[in-house]
């Protein structure tokens, strides 16, 4: 075996150990960008809908509370959650304006949200991956509201602290519609991720007891007797919402 001979068997030995490497490499990236980004080791969901009854604490604005629902359907526990509520309000010759909410009791905060591969360990409880939130105004929506570009009685209400997300989306239930976002660290991977909820408008709100991410449509009868007054209140504004519509298209 002459020297070019040894010396090409070499490069040939080099180049295929090269080539392998990078392969390897870009196999090992792809791997490691579908785990940390494709995969949903936390997966956040929240309510198809929003919950509607009667205020339960003294201290929220209004007769009505709002609430959502959140929950990790993911395997890795998603901590250090932090909560927004984005109301956006169509208001006419102003075009859209945007006010942040306050969720839950934390300070929009929520410490962690179970992942189900992590129920067992926390006594299988199923609630521990799941929180039913309220929504109200913070200082800063009740400012933005105070505005002249409001209808009155919602100046009025901002003005002296006493307004509501209801009493908003009563107001203007074609304007109105609400976001959630939910970001936080997904303990599988490191990493900050945000999830994102569905618009919820006039028409998302009900005076329904929860069922998993869904409404219960079927409740026993105590149930429907804490929800009742919230439900005719409902009733009351999407018969009142269709009156005005048929006005419209009569004229």
């Amino acid at each position: 075996m002459n020297m070019s001979t040894v010396f090409d068997f070499l490069f040939e030995i080099l180049f295929f150990g090269v080539v392998i490497g990078i392969v390897a490499s870009l196999l090992s990236s792809g791997i490691w960008w579908w785990a940390t980004h494709k995969k949903k080791w936390a997966n956040i969901k929240f309510s198809n809908c929003l919950q509607i009854k009667p205020v339960e604490f003294s201290d929220l604005p209004g007769k009505y509370q709002i609430a959502f629902k959140i929950a990790n359907i993911g395997s890795s526990d998603f901590e250090q959650v932090n909560l927004d509520a984005k109301l956006a309000v169509r208001v006419k010759g102003r075009g859209l304006q945007n006010a942040y909410l306050a969720v839950g009791w934390g300070g929009n905060y929520v410490n962690r949200l179970w992942g189900q591969k992590n129920i067992k360990r926390v006594n299988g409880e199923p609630n521990k991956y799941t929180f039913i939130l309220p929504i109200y105004l913070s200082d800063q929506a009740f400012s933005r509201f105070s505005g002249t570009m409001f209808m009155e009685d919602i100046k009025q209400k901002a003005e002296r602290k006493e307004l509501s997300l209801w009493d908003v989306f009563k107001a203007y239930p074609d304007e109105a519609h609400l976001t959630l976002f939910a970001y936080g660290y997904e303990v599988a991977t490191g990493l900050r991720k945000t999830f994102e909820s569905k618009r919820y408008t006039f028409n998302d709100i009900e005076a329904l007891k929860f069922q998993g991410l869904s409404m219960r449509t079927e409740m026993p009868e105590k149930d429907k007797a804490h929800f009742a007054e919230a439900a005719q209140e409902v009733n009351d504004a999407k018969s009142s919402l269709k009156s005005i519509v048929a006005e419209e298209l009569d004229e």
